[in-house]
């Protein structure tokens, strides 16, 4: 776990900084740990990267669009993408602010607070 909220740090900081998109901050990194490419890497652990992007999205939310990259790389809406993750990742948003589980809730199609 340690490793997959460490990568998201970095690419939130990245994108942040530098405007770059998540598979272009990865992409080093997901070599290093043996893929071949970034979406083989997503296919197999964005169960792990999703719990911990959710809630630095909403800290930092001009990074909304990592999300979407990871859908596009996924071919998959981020709807769907939150869904597929979310059995993985309800304890981690779950137990999150107050802000991250409505973020979720909007997601997820519900109405206003």
């Amino acid at each position: 776990m340690f490793c997959s909220q460490l990568i998201v740090n970095f690419v939130v900081l990245n994108h942040h900084i530098g405007g770059l998109s998540f598979g272009t901050s990865v992409q080093r990194i997901v070599r290093a740990l043996g893929f071949t490419s970034f979406r083989e890497f997503l296919q197999k652990d964005s169960h792990h990267i999703i719990p911990y992007l959710v809630p630095a999205i909403v800290k930092n939310p001009g990074t909304s669009q990592l999300l979407n990259d990871i859908g596009k790389t996924m071919m998959v809406d981020t709807k769907t993408l939150i869904e597929e993750t979310f059995q993985v990742s309800s304890e981690i948003i779950g137990s999150g602010a107050p802000n991250v589980r409505y973020f979720c809730f909007i997601l997820f199609g519900g109405g206003g607070r």
